[in-house]
């Protein structure tokens, strides 16, 4: 069986920067399983499994917009000055450093607007504007249950039913006071900022 959208498909990967591995299913533990073309993947990950097979390896690597985005792909949120430390100085290209809750991953905070009360922020993932290598493994191909399609977990014995690549930044306000914020201690002059698109 292949692997086309809305079948659960069990994969063994790693993943990878000119620096080193950055994920890895080894270390989870055991391989995914998810349902394919649901956006569990990175989005260059999704579509190059598109058409193989159980059994089937495979390494490639993706450019930064099929990864973990460019600078101009980053999230931007407007966050209110109370939500950062007492004493952080706010202007324009000011980075600060923030914990994602549950996730060992740090995200960059950069300002790109202030206001009186509010913020302007781009929050940056770490990998973003990183060519990503990945290594894959088709361990299995199946089609999904009905109840795996209406609620999008896949039913299975292992404890690992998450996507393969560490999380993008939290995608709503109400997650985002529980980062720890701390400020960069020396950010570097960064060039006008690229305008986001929406």
């Amino acid at each position: 069986m292949k692997v086309t959208a809305e079948r659960v498909v069990t994969l063994e990967y790693k993943l990878s920067t000119s620096t080193g591995l950055i994920e890895s299913s080894v270390g989870r533990g055991a391989p995914i399983s998810f349902i394919h073309g649901r956006g569990f993947m990175l989005p260059g990950l999704d579509s190059r499994l598109e058409g193989l097979e159980s059994g089937d390896k495979k390494e490639f690597e993706l450019p930064p917009e099929e990864a973990f985005g460019t600078l101009a792909q980053q999230q931007t949120k407007t966050m209110k000055k109370s939500e950062f430390p007492k004493d952080a100085v706010f202007k324009k290209g000011t980075k600060f450093q923030a914990k994602v809750p549950g996730a060992e991953l740090q995200i960059t905070l950069e300002v790109l607007g202030v206001k009186e009360d509010e913020l302007e922020i781009r929050l940056i993932h770490p990998y973003a504007e990183k060519v990503i290598k990945c290594e894959i493994s088709i361990v299995g191909v199946r089609a999904a249950t009905p109840r795996e399609l209406e609620t999008g977990i896949v039913e299975t014995a292992s404890p690992v039913n998450r996507g393969a690549a560490p999380p993008p930044p939290p995608g709503n306000r109400e997650s985002l006071p529980e980062l720890e914020l701390d400020p960069d201690p020396d950010p570097e002059p960064e060039p006008e900022p690229e305008p986001v698109k929406s």
